[in-house]
């Protein structure tokens, strides 16, 4: 990795930010437009550090009341119909890493966007990105109205959010993720 990728990450948080104080309702970009092209084998500990890294600034300056931020990992997917075929580790999501490099979502928290019918289905992973109760790692897979009506595939991603409040490490989250369900 190279050592200027928290010098960049925090050029594009200043950039990014001020994007969203003059109006932008919400900004993204690939990891590899952010840090530069890199291998898709970098792609998960880059998309950790940058999520990890944008966040923090967010604390730092007491706006993570004020923005939200997502993390979009896109997976592989020829399917007509939902697969439902969750990774189970990290090695399998690696493994199911599309030509699609990661993205990074940030926008004002209070933005609303449109309801769009949806055909999808998401469940948390077992295996958080980022440990921490404040993050909250889930797959979905999914296809807009459009999608639907054209029979085109469904859209396949690992997604990291960030809640300010925590509280993601409830009893039965917990549970779920050490118990007998790990399956």
């Amino acid at each position: 990795m190279n050592g200027n990728n928290l010098e960049i990450i925090n050029q594009w948080f200043e950039t990014t930010i001020n994007a969203l104080k003059n109006g932008s309702k919400w900004e993204s970009n690939h990891i590899t437009e952010i840090l530069g092209e890199e291998p898709k084998e970098k792609w998960i500990d880059l998309s950790v550090l940058c999520m990890t890294s944008l966040t923090n600034k967010l604390r730092e300056r007491r706006l993570e009341r004020d923005y939200k931020i997502l993390l979009a990992i896109p997976l592989v997917c020829d399917e007509f119909a939902a697969s439902m075929k969750v990774p189970k580790s990290l090695v399998e999501m690696a493994e199911q890493l599309d030509i699609e490099p990661p993205g990074i979502y940030l926008s004002q928290a209070t933005v609303v966007h449109s309801y769009k019918p949806v055909e999808e289905y998401a469940c948390p992973v077992r295996f958080p990105l980022i440990p921490d109760a404040h993050f909250y790692t889930y797959y979905r897979e999914h296809r807009y109205i459009e999608s639907m009506v054209n029979e085109w595939e469904f859209s396949r991603a690992i997604y990291v959010s960030y809640y300010p409040e925590g509280g993601l490490a409830h009893d039965y989250f917990d549970k779920w993720l050490l118990g007998p369900y790990a399956g």
